[in-house]
C-alpha cells in the first residue's frame, strides 16, 4: 500500500489526474470482487485437486486477452503471447507428468 502511494505521488507530475469522486464506487466494487475472487480461488485450491483447478486459473490469460480486445481494442504483444505460450506448455507438462506418475513424484 505504501509503495502504491509513493508511486502515485511520483507519477502525478507526469500527467496523472485526480480521481473523479463518482468513480470511487467503481473502485470499491472492483476491489471487493477481486478480493472475493482471490478468496474463492484459495478455497478451491485448498479443497480441490490442483490438476482439476489449475486450468481455470490459467484461463485468466484468455479472459484478460478477450477483455483487452473488447474494451480497449488491444491485442497482446508477441512477447506476452510467447510468455503465455511458455506458461501454458509448462502447465501441460506438469499435468502430464502428474498423471503419468500417478502423483508419486511428491
Amino acid at each position: 500500500m505504501l509503495m502504491i502511494t509513493i508511486a502515485g505521488f511520483l507519477t502525478y507530475p507526469l500527467g496523472w489526474s485526480a480521481v473523479n469522486p463518482s468513480h470511487i464506487w467503481i473502485f470499491i466494487a472492483s476491489s471487493l470482487l477481486v478480493g472475493l475472487a482471490q478468496y474463492l480461488m484459495i478455497e478451491a485450491f485448498r479443497l480441490g485437486e490442483v490438476a482439476l483447478i489449475s486450468p481455470f486459473k490459467y484461463s485468466s490469460l484468455l479472459w484478460a486477452t478477450l477483455i483487452g480486445l473488447v474494451v480497449w481494442d488491444d491485442l497482446p504483444s508477441k512477447h506476452v503471447v510467447l510468455g503465455a505460450f511458455i506458461l501454458i506448455l509448462s502447465g501441460i507438462y506438469l499435468l502430464r507428468n502428474e498423471v503419468t506418475s500417478g502423483g508419486k513424484n511428491r
